[in-house]
């Protein structure tokens, strides 16, 4: 919100630690381990929560966490072979697209009182909903709808009824691979690009385990339908809004800028 000198300020941190190659950190072995991939992972998100919590205690230690939104959110999750797969990027299930998302908004009005002091919502979310939500709680005018997508999430923090919604995850990977999936209510609908389909009752199984379709669910077809009808929508629509941001101009990158993104991990050296 504001610092120091009285003047709103933004800061955005990127963890990037609990991510590919996992790293082994001394003083989290004994709780974790390190012989594994997973084990190590652990150890990083622990890592990276002491870290989050020293940025905190730096906000109180300046006066500034009263009048400080902090948001937390994570882009995507990492697979230890629960569908057969590891890392990230190339499916969609809940090991990869369930990801964390925490708010505070001290300075809220009407905030509900059982989430003033931590509290948890249900409810179907996406990450595009940060945009508007982070506008609404600067006090700033939302902006128009199209091209923007998403909604503003202040609703839930104030405790208000929130009409369920339809939403979309996608995955886009090399070779013309890719995947799509649909959520609504209690049910997830992932089509993979060779047209295999699978139900999940995200309520019933949250680790999607259990294929509704291929159970045999006798509820599972007129369900399918419903949600691909919604996908083929959403996808139309999402097409719609990303071409009114026009085409992308080439840019040039210095060789620091490229070493940068190499040693994030996202870029090639071939392609320089």
């Amino acid at each position: 919100e504001e610092g120091a000198d009285g003047r709103p300020f933004l800061l955005w941190s990127h963890y990037f630690d609990p991510h590919e190659v996992y790293h082994a950190h001394a003083e989290y072995t004994d709780d974790f381990g390190e012989a594994t991939e997973a084990q190590r992972y652990r150890g990083e998100v622990a890592f990276t929560d002491r870290a989050i919590g020293e940025l905190l205690d730096g906000l109180a230690q300046r006066g500034l966490a009263e009048n400080t939104v902090v948001v937390l959110i994570s882009d995507h999750g990492e697979e230890f072979g629960d569908h057969g797969g590891t890392r990230h990027g190339h499916t969609l299930y809940s090991e990869l697209t369930h990801v964390p998302l925490l708010i505070r908004a001290p300075n809220l009005e009407g905030v509900d009182t059982s989430l003033a002091r931590g509290g948890r919502v249900s409810g179907l979310v996406s990450t595009i909903d940060l945009l508007p939500t982070f506008l609404e709680l600067a006090r700033q005018p939302a902006l128009s709808s199209d091209p923007v997508d998403g909604v503003s999430l202040v609703p839930y923090l104030r405790g208000l009824p929130v009409g369920d919604r339809t939403i979309i995850s996608e995955v886009r990977l090399r070779k013309g691979k890719f995947a799509d999936a649909v959520y609504f209510g209690d049910h997830k609908l992932i089509v993979h690009g060779d047209n295999r389909i699978e139900l999940f009752d995200r309520k019933a199984d949250p680790l999607e385990q259990v294929d509704l379709i291929a159970s045999g669910s006798p509820r599972s077809a007129d369900i399918v339908r419903g949600l691909q009808k919604s996908l083929c929508f959403l996808r139309a629509e999402a097409d719609k809004k990303g071409q009114a941001f026009g085409t992308p101009e080439a840019v040039s990158f210095s060789e620091a800028e490229w070493a940068s993104l190499s040693a994030l991990g996202y870029t090639d050296p071939d392609e320089q």
